[in-house]
């Protein structure tokens, strides 16, 4: 059975709380093959911290966004990376209030 965190509940968030970090993303973005998703893989493994600061969660934002505008069908595929997105706009709203 898979760990709670990364269970995708009813809301479209799929780490419940726990904090983004580089492990879990990367392990996230691992098997999409878009040039985006390994821009990702490069920023998290070059430049990121084991914790995305609000810049950084900016930038996997955006960089999520540009994937999912040129790609997304409205499969099932997508749904992780949309999650993402999600995920990424709560924590850039939780830090603003911080």
């Amino acid at each position: 059975m898979m760990s709670k965190k990364y269970v995708i509940n009813a809301s479209g968030y799929r780490f419940n709380g726990c904090k983004l970090n580089k492990k879990s993303l990367t392990a996230a973005i691992r098997h999409y093959g878009f040039i985006e998703c390994q821009d990702i893989l490069s920023f998290l493994n070059y430049v990121c911290g084991i914790y995305p600061d609000r810049c950084s969660l900016i930038w996997l934002k955006e960089k999520t966004s540009e994937c999912l505008d040129k790609h997304d069908d409205g499969s099932e595929y997508f749904t992780m990376l949309r999650t993402l997105v999600n995920e990424f706009e709560y924590a850039l709203s939780i830090k603003k209030t911080i």
